[in-house]
């Protein structure tokens, strides 16, 4: 802007992000170094005289720029932290769709070339670019000659001196996917395992419903009413058994675990109705004694005041 307003120049930032550590510098890099600079001590001088000029030929406003300016400088830089799911932002902003394996590894170099960035106190881009980043992390090399060609024509120099750390950390998040892979494979086999015997818990606790001749409570082992095993009357388990559709295809294994999950949630409401209706039945039971125990006391008392009202008639 400043060049452009003063100098009527047009400023090329072709290289602003180049390399500028290498030599030879190309003719072009020298000319830019060059426009860059020719320019800065006239923008100075016509800066501090329009400053002048609207303080009324005082230099106050001169001196409160070079105020400002001086606590710039006195700025400490402070390296932001690495915050290891930064990468999903790098992702969404790129709007590009990465298969798990691909995203482990992008991942993985992610966090090692901030890692190395810091250590070599350079910028992330100038350790890997994130255009690289991303091609390395969809065509996956797997040896020296394939990394270094998926970076051509201009392969980073930390990436070609480090290439081994590179081929590491990505054989190490590919094998980290398969190794989740394997326990989501074996935990499935597990929850599908656990399916079958819930399935073959409900089929005989059927069987047992129909020698209970539909009782519709649901009963406890009679050693310890408070803590036993419940069985499960006709109604409940009937409820239950038509809800578990086993289905033995891939895809339907999902659906099983969310019926078995609702039949899980079912079979813990058990015990509290359990314990409701033994309850119930047990304030009846009372109930029904004191009613009982009312009505013999008030037979007896009948009874004794009609003895006692024989004694007392006139003998003949």
């Amino acid at each position: 802007y400043l060049l452009h307003r003063f100098c009527e120049e047009e400023a090329d930032k072709q290289y602003q992000l180049a390399d500028w550590r290498v030599r030879p510098l190309t003719p072009e890099m020298l000319k830019y170094a060059r426009m860059d600079t020719h320019y800065l001590l006239y923008i100075y001088d016509q800066l501090r005289l329009l400053l002048r000029e609207r303080a009324a030929g005082s230099d106050q406003l001169v001196k409160s720029v070079l105020s400002r300016s001086n606590d710039v400088c006195k700025l400490q830089y402070e390296k932001e932290i690495f915050d290891p799911s930064a990468y999903l932002h790098v992702l969404k902003r790129s709007g590009r769709l990465l298969n798990p394996r691909q995203s482990a590894v992008f991942a993985k170099l992610f966090e090692w070339r901030d890692q190395v960035a810091r250590a070599h106190d350079e910028s992330t881009d100038f350790v890997l670019p994130t255009s690289l980043l991303f091609k390395i992390s969809t065509t996956l090399p797997d040896n020296r000659s394939s990394l270094l060609e998926s970076c051509r024509p201009h392969v980073p120099p930390l990436l070609r001196e480090l290439h081994a750390e590179v081929l590491d950390r990505m054989q190490s998040a590919l094998q980290d996917v398969k190794d989740v892979r394997n326990q989501q494979e074996a935990s499935r086999t597990i929850r599908m395992e656990a399916i079958k015997d819930v399935y073959m818990d409900v089929e005989d606790s059927e069987e047992d419903e129909q020698q209970a001749e539909g009782e519709d409570l649901l009963l406890l082992h009679p050693d310890n009413l408070q803590g036993g095993k419940p069985m499960i009357a006709q109604g409940c388990l009937h409820h239950f058994h038509k809800s578990l559709v086993l289905q033995r295809s891939e895809k339907q294994r999902l659906s099983d675990l969310n019926k078995v999950s609702k039949i899980r949630s079912s079979i813990n409401q058990i015990p509290r109705i359990v314990y409701e209706n033994a309850s119930n039945k047990e304030k009846e039971e009372e109930e029904a004694e004191d009613t009982a125990m009312a009505e013999e006391e008030q037979e007896e008392e009948k009874k004794a005041s009609a003895a006692l009202e024989g004694d007392g008639m006139p003998h003949s």
